[in-house]
């Protein structure tokens, strides 16, 4: 598959200012959907920490960049492939900007975004836990 074919997959993101969510179709059975989060840096860039094939019940770190260009093209780039789609790599997704279609599928992604979102923004608000060990006698 040819890296630009890639950017033909539907994809929706979401933020809070803080946390992003991108959700790319990936036109496949199994997977449906793939998710990267994100922390924002600026109002056009994020840094990645993580992707998940099962809407993050299953997370896996990873690094990487995002970056809005010319408020018109998402690129997700992470720093090593997490994963193939379709027997390729997914080393880079340029997405253009087309505007919303309002059909069915468009909408079910935007609304597992929010959920997704969600579940991130309670994650990253967990208390971190203590890793010292504590010696009582």
């Amino acid at each position: 598959m040819r890296r630009e074919q890639l950017g033909a997959l539907p994809s929706t993101f979401t933020s809070n200012g803080v946390a992003l969510v991108i959700t790319i179709d990936t036109l496949l059975q199994q997977p449906p959907t793939v998710r990267f989060a994100a922390v924002v840096d600026s109002a056009t860039t994020a840094h990645l920490t993580a992707w998940s094939s099962d809407d993050f019940q299953t997370s896996h770190p990873t690094a990487g960049q995002v970056q809005l260009n010319g408020g018109s093209q998402l690129v997700v780039f992470p720093n090593d492939s997490p994963f193939m789609i379709l027997g390729c790599n997914f080393v880079r997704y340029a997405g253009n900007f087309v505007g919303s279609n309002g059909g069915a599928r468009a909408q079910t992604m935007a609304g597992e975004s929010d959920a997704s979102l969600r579940r991130l923004e309670g994650w990253m608000q967990r208390p971190i836990p203590e890793l010292s060990e504590r010696h009582t006698e």
